[in-house]
């Protein structure tokens, strides 16, 4: 795997041209690095939807705000760069609504962009959720409520979502990605988490595992 330094190379060459997904990798022939840049988050919104068969359902995200442009300026670093940790507790489906479960979720944003050089060996590729062991222990969870993870790449422009992880991780708390990243080029990874009963709303700890083992972060 080749970390250069943990620097980010051509990572730091990246412009976004449109909101979604167009990158260009600026100087192509200067090393790549293999890694991720920092999570950065924004806050969604509320939307009033049916109650569920259980929390975090796929069906969910149907009801979400759009995932808003890479370049949007509310984009903000996530209180880890490195591994997330978004821990609100209560949180404001308690605070802003009164809801307790059903009828209503709050979504936020997180997005990394992630690159892996065109020669670097590609067996695995996921995402795996845990949670942190420095969270509080009246926080024992990965995920609460849920998270879609979908990537955007010059394969797939608008976005292909790679999978969703559900409370209290059902499905499992890992999205593989290995068919869906193209390497040699930048790929943007979003999050979009939702909180639908409070009080907890999570995503503990996310981290790439690149062939069984963990991605760095790439430094700029």
């Amino acid at each position: 795997m080749r970390h250069n330094g943990l620097r980010a190379g051509v990572l730091l060459a990246t412009t976004i041209l449109t909101g979604a997904a167009s990158y260009n990798t600026g100087n192509t022939e200067a090393p790549m690095a293999t890694g991720f840049s920092g999570w950065q988050m924004a806050y969604g919104g509320m939307a009033d939807f049916p109650a569920f068969s259980y929390k975090g359902h796929p069906s969910e995200y149907r009801l979400a705000p759009p995932i808003p442009p890479a370049d949007k300026p509310g984009f903000t670093p996530a209180p880890s760069v490195e591994t997330l940790h978004y821990v609100r507790i209560p949180s404001r489906l308690c605070t802003e609504t009164g809801r307790t479960c059903g009828g209503a979720g709050d979504f936020t944003f997180f997005q990394t962009f992630l690159q892996i050089p065109a020669d670097e060996p590609l067996e695995t590729l996921a995402l795996e959720f845990t949670r942190d062991p420095n969270d509080p222990p009246r926080q024992p969870y990965a995920v609460d409520d849920g998270v879609r993870v979908t990537v955007f790449n010059s394969l797939h422009p608008e976005g292909e979502v790679a999978g969703y992880v559900s409370f209290p991780g059902r499905g499992g708390n890992s999205v593989d990605l290995r068919q869906l990243v193209a390497q040699g080029e930048i790929n943007r990874v979003v999050l979009t988490h939702v909180d639908d009963c409070c009080e907890h709303s999570v995503v503990s700890r996310a981290e790439f595992k690149l062939n069984s083992q963990p991605l760095p972060m790439l430094i700029p």
